[in-house]
């Protein structure tokens, strides 16, 4: 533990409130070793942010529902949310969405399980995290590129076989 040697805190900067305690605790230890903070861009979101996300991003990077696993393998209910949405019908994409939508599936943001890390993070402190939490690139609710973490396939406390995984930072 870089803590206990001497070493430097983990900085987590941005936000967390609500995130899984083990994502919390990956993060911070990713961030001692390396010595660098780590930005959460976005993590919780409820449930009407996350619809209103959807709505707002469906044609952008959402590509019209395609770029949602959960969404594109119910293609009759996206088909309807498509249609709402180009009738910019707001009111009606949302509340079709919260009713026949699965919101554990739809998104890990809504119960603190996922966070949205910046593309700009160093790729040693990303790879590193993906030794440990599930990763994928993409966009998040505002349309930024990411990488996104979530902890279903979570490694914590953090093993030694994936410590050794880790590469130095590249000299800046």
């Amino acid at each position: 533990d870089a803590e206990a040697d001497g070493g430097p805190a983990g900085q987590i900067i941005g936000k967390v409130v609500g995130v899984d305690r083990k994502i919390i605790n990956i993060l911070t230890e990713v961030s001692a070793h390396y010595g660098e903070p780590i930005t959460v861009l976005s993590a919780v979101r409820t449930q009407a942010q996350q619809a209103q996300a959807l709505y707002t991003n469906w044609q952008s990077h959402l590509r019209r529902g395609k770029d949602n696993r959960w969404i594109a393998k119910n293609e009759k209910l996206r088909v309807q949310l498509d249609e709402l949405k180009q009738g910019k019908k707001k009111d009606g994409f949302i509340e079709l969405l919260t009713k026949k939508g699965d919101w554990k599936a739809i998104s890990r943001h809504l119960n603190g399980d996922e966070v949205d890390l910046p593309t700009a993070t160093d790729a040693a402190i990303v790879a590193a995290l993906a030794t440990v939490l599930n990763h994928s690139s993409g966009r998040n609710s505002e349309g930024k590129r990411v990488h996104h973490f979530d902890n279903s396939k979570a490694l914590y406390p953090i093993p030694e076989m994936a410590r050794v995984k880790w590469q130095p930072m590249a000299e800046s």
